[in-house]
Order: structure tokens, then C-alpha cells, then sequence
């Protein structure tokens, strides 16, 4: 779901790849990524996976590499680097299931 000009996004948290940070069941809104930095929480077009959710591993020469936060994602050297242009947002927000 996206909402205004401003391209805030809704994305319903669906695996464990997140966790504990984001845990399956929780809703996550995503703001436009002005800038970025290690360990911020983002909403990708990986050009393999499709459109995920990762942390910012590092930031080099325009590339931003990613990884997971739990053992149930894929390996950080399997996802690699996305150009910039693939981040479609920072996490600004999140609501997670009760328990």
C-alpha cells in the first residue's frame, strides 16, 4: 500500500528473517530513503528476491549491501549489493503482534 506523493509505504512482515527486530505478523511503514546508514531497516527491489526487507549492512559507491537479521535468512553474501535506486524506503514506524 502506498499513500500521498510522499510514497510512504505499508508492507505486512510475513518471514522470520527480520526477527527479533521485525517479527512475522507486523505491520512496518516505510518513508522515502533521503539518506541511509548502517543498521537502518529497509524495504528493497532485490533484483533475485524480489521485494524485501533487510538491514543495511554498509554503503559503498552508490551500492548498499544487505543481510538479515536471524539464521532464517538468506546469506549476506547471497543477497550482495542493490544500487541505491532499489532501496524504496527506511523503516519509520512499526506495530507488532501481541505475545
Amino acid at each position: 500500500m502506498t499513500f500521498g506523493r510522499w510514497r510512504w509505504r505499508l508492507v505486512r512482515i510475513c518471514g522470520e528473517s527480520m526477527a527479533p527486530r521485525l517479527r512475522p505478523g507486523s505491520f512496518a511503514l516505510f518513508r522515502p530513503p533521503r539518506h541511509l546508514t548502517s543498521g537502518d531497516t529497509v524495504l528493497v527491489e532485490h533484483p533475485r528476491y524480489g521485494r524485501i526487507v533487510k538491514s543495511v549492512r554498509a554503503i559503498a559507491d552508490g551500492e548498499v549491501w544487505l543481510e538479515g537479521l536471524s539464521s532464517h535468512s538468506i546469506a549476506a553474501d547471497r543477497l550482495g549489493s542493490v544500487p541505491f535506486q532499489a532501496i524504496l524506503g527506511r523503516l519509520a514506524f512499526q506495530v507488532s503482534p501481541p505475545g
